[in-house]
């Protein structure tokens, strides 16, 4: 009965669209699944501090070292890192309106990180006088950083990963300051911006544009 109404030039046709709209879910399957193995596999840069190391000289302590370092979680190399980190101290406290390119710059540092690899950082020092203005609450503190990378897949975005973490109740953990047994205990929350990855930051555009 249906040779009646379908020639066969119309199942031709027919099975034509038919096969058309099954390569397309096919492609789009296949398009999901590629988009699923680069997010399980990319480089993915975070980053972890401060960890603070004592300088103590002739039984005194006179300061310490800041270190912080990034990680690559990711099971692919992270290539062609660009990678800065540094910290304010003075009346800036960090905020959406807080310009980062306007702080104090360290040198910006190039780097290929491996799969599962992790980075330390050079130290930047504060001295006990530093400190000393923090717990006085005379000058503000935080750590902030930020990395520009690639990812080894064709077609992806560059990415970028940026962190801040403020200090805040910073207090002596003896009275005498230069005490080697003792130093400065605080709080390290996150800023309430610079805490972002790739287009979720808000100076995506420029830095990636660097």
């Amino acid at each position: 009965m249906l040779k009646r109404f379908f020639s066969p030039g119309a199942w031709t046709a027919i099975f034509t669209g038919i096969l058309m709209i099954f390569s397309g879910l096919l492609w789009k399957v296949s398009d999901k699944a590629n988009e699923a193995s680069i997010t399980s596999q990319r480089a993915f840069i975070s980053f972890a501090g401060p960890a603070i190391v004592a300088d103590i000289q002739n039984k005194q302590l006179r300061g310490t070292n800041v270190y912080w370092g990034m990680s690559n979680s990711g099971t692919t190399p992270a290539n062609d890192i660009i990678f800065e980190w540094n910290l304010s101290l003075g009346q800036t406290i960090p905020g959406k309106d807080v310009d980062f390119d306007s702080l104090p710059q360290n040198e910006r540092e190039k780097l290929v990180l491996g799969p599962k690899a992790s980075y330390q950082f050079k130290p930047v020092y504060l001295s006990v006088q530093d400190w000393e203005s923090v717990t006085e609450g005379k000058q503000h503190l935080f750590f902030w950083g930020w990395a520009v990378y690639r990812d080894v897949f064709n077609g992806t975005a560059e990415r970028l990963s940026e962190f801040c973490t403020d200090i805040t109740n910073a207090v002596w953990t003896t009275d005498k300051h230069t005490d080697p047994t003792g130093g400065v205990s605080t709080i390290n929350p996150p800023c309430p911006t610079h805490n972002c990855y790739d287009e979720g930051c808000e100076d995506y555009e420029r830095r990636t544009q660097e």
